[in-house]
């Protein structure tokens, strides 16, 4: 089979067509209006279920930190109050691992239960009560009474002392 030039071949282009066919690519690069449109719903779509999903989560992460924590402290009664019974009142001090400060575990031989990065501080508020204060490496803090595990006044939580 040969190929001739002329009318039978069908990828023979005149000027018209090519300039028709210039044409026809120019109009289909880029986007619509309408798939503009499209893309922005989508993202706003997108955006409305993960961003309270993501809010939600940080909310949870602080709550199970609060709750561990709280556990923590509430672990320091059963020693606090043996310490109590041959002293007559409550230990002082503090237990902060990254600047080896044990005074807590050298007076009531107690240690958190889990590894944490969190500071633990405990002041007698008087004879029969004291509070302790976890401090988190962000600044976060944490403060109850105790015996009676309620929490502490704003102003109560804070110490200008504690590192």
């Amino acid at each position: 089979m040969s190929w001739t030039f002329g009318a039978q071949n069908p990828f023979k282009f005149d000027a018209i067509q090519c300039a028709e066919l210039t044409l026809l690519s120019t109009k289909i690069a880029g986007f619509s209006i309408l798939e503009g449109l499209v893309t922005v719903l989508l993202t706003v779509v997108v955006l409305a279920v993960f961003v309270p999903i993501y809010f939600n989560f940080e909310q949870a992460r602080t709550h199970a930190w609060e709750t561990i924590t709280y556990r923590i402290m509430d672990s320091m009664l059963p020693f606090q109050e043996r310490f109590r019974e041959a002293n007559d009142h409550y230990a002082h001090g503090s237990y902060h691992r990254a600047t080896n400060d044990f005074s807590l575990t050298q007076q009531i031989s107690w240690e958190p239960s889990v590894t944490d990065s969190n500071t633990y501080v405990s002041h007698m508020i008087g004879k029969n009560v004291y509070k302790v204060i976890a401090i988190a490496k962000d600044g976060e803090r944490l403060c109850r009474l105790y015996p009676a595990k309620q929490p502490c006044l704003a102003l109560e939580a804070h110490l200008p002392h504690v590192p």
